[in-house]
């Protein structure tokens, strides 16, 4: 008489095709976790989370288990099932965020924290965050509470000018701005607060610089971004470059993929302009004159 590993069906300890699977979002209440099949009858399941301060219990027996969320964690953590049988074992794993969405990092004008003072002379600022547990891997919303003159946004990117006031010195206005993630759980947010300061127009914390030329120009311009390497400049392979208004309006955008790129700006309106790149440093700026 064949062994039980014979047959068909115990060749494997569980079927391929099997996965484990529960809500993607553990909250407050319980979450049911779970494979999908009915593991052979002589088998037996194993549980396990990790990491094991994620949910208040952290390992078990069975094919099923109800998961409550340790209330002081924040983040990812996977559970994964061990079905043994005679014939060996498998594992099936599934990855779940425990709570709301975290805020991980954030800087303003390339400067770490969300408190900080930037330069007026600059023709527009920008707020970079990163995050997990998001929804959908994109910021909810941005409410600048009126205090920007004018705004652009996407899912990690918040781009802004200050507001003009004579009556200050610098004559600009701090920009407030809030960013708000969420997902089942609930939100997070985080508070900006960046206020104009002509001592943070010295600071230079990036070794990288735009070359743009001819400058004035009229119909185009060539672009490179060189690296000052301990006093000699090296040519940087570029990425995308923006052109700016002197009012903070990005009138164009442009992939490129080399040391050098070349820019048609002859639909442009006579005046002063910025051109923009995001290094690994932040972003770098450069003037341009239009003089058609």
């Amino acid at each position: 008489m064949s062994s039980s590993c014979s047959a068909t069906i115990d060749i494997v300890p569980i079927e391929p095709a099997t996965i484990a699977f529960g809500p993607a979002f553990l909250c407050d209440g319980a979450g049911l976790y779970k494979l999908d099949i009915d593991p052979p009858a002589s088998s037996t399941v194993t549980w396990a989370v990790a990491p094991s301060n994620a949910t208040t219990v952290s390992s078990g027996s069975g094919s099923s288990v109800y998961l409550s969320k340790n209330s002081s964690y924040h983040g990812y953590a996977t559970i994964t099932f061990t079905v043994s049988t005679s014939c060996g074992n498998a594992t099936r794993s599934y990855k779940f965020f425990v709570g709301t969405p975290t805020i991980t990092g954030s800087s303003v004008d390339g400067l770490s924290g969300n408190f900080v003072n930037i330069c007026p002379s600059a023709p527009s600022h920008y707020i970079i965050v990163s995050f997990v547990g998001d929804q959908d891997s994109c910021v909810t919303s941005w409410d600048d509470h009126g205090s920007v003159a004018t705004s652009y946004s996407n899912c990690h990117e918040f781009d802004f000018t200050l507001k003009y006031n004579g009556a200050l010195t610098p004559p600009y206005e701090c920009a407030f701005i809030t960013c708000l993630i969420s997902n089942d759980c609930g939100t997070s947010s985080q508070n900006f607060l960046a206020c104009p300061s002509y001592n943070a127009c010295r600071r230079s914390s990036n070794n990288c610089s735009l070359v743009v030329s001819p400058n004035p120009a009229s119909t185009e311009v060539y672009v490179q971004l060189r690296f000052d390497d301990a006093g000699k400049s090296k040519m940087v392979e570029l990425s995308e470059i923006e052109i700016i208004s002197s009012q903070g309006r990005v009138f164009q955008k442009q992939i490129i993929k080399s040391a050098e790129g070349r820019l048609d700006v002859s639909k442009l309106e006579n005046g002063l302009y910025y051109l923009r790149t995001l290094t690994d440093q932040g972003y770098v700026m450069e003037q341009l004159i239009i003089n058609n």
